[in-house]
């Protein structure tokens, strides 16, 4: 059993590892954001290609190497936080502040600034089922989870026991 002990430790040191190294990679982004100038050139999403939410309904979509690529834009002018994409390629933003999300097709153009239904209070995250339904974390008042249908439309909800801040990160 040690060994599956220090197995254990081992993949710790390997998440933390990961983590700093996001974090770290995540640091160099924001510091190229201030001197690069990208906008909405509807530059396609590729494999690889690194998406942050930098600011108000700001999307910055960057390259491996770090270049910025396109700058995307809600039009809400709040806290875009999490993203995530259906099978198509599409984006959705989860628009924290101003309580909506946005969705952007595969090239990073603006489908719809207010995609979705039956928030509550701050969407922050969003995954897709196979079926195509996405599922939508909220953080904070009610702390529900969404479930809603490609067109955004709500079908359901469910409460499943939270921390302090709702079901924020959801994952299937």
């Amino acid at each position: 059993m040690k060994w599956l002990s220090n197995a254990f430790k081992r993949d710790q040191r390997r998440i933390i590892l990961s983590a700093a190294t996001a974090a770290l990679t995540l640091g160099v982004l924001v510091a190229l954001i201030g001197t690069s100038v990208a906008s909405a050139n509807g530059v396609p999403f590729a494999k690889g290609d690194v998406l942050v939410a930098v600011g108000p309904g700001t999307v910055k979509h960057f390259d491996s190497g770090g270049n910025l690529l396109d700058t995307l834009d809600t039009t809400t002018a709040n806290t875009v936080s999490g993203m995530c994409f259906d099978a198509a390629g599409n984006l959705y933003a989860a628009d924290w502040g101003a309580n909506t999300m946005s969705k952007f097709d595969s090239s990073g153009n603006l489908l719809v600034a207010s995609f979705g239904s039956g928030f509550n209070t701050a969407p922050e995250s969003c995954v897709f089922d196979t079926a195509g339904n996405m599922y939508v974390g909220q953080s904070d008042t009610h702390m529900e989870v969404l479930k809603l249908n490609t067109s955004g439309t709500w079908l359901a909800s469910f409460s499943p026991q939270t921390g302090p801040r709702g079901t924020d990160w959801v994952d299937l």
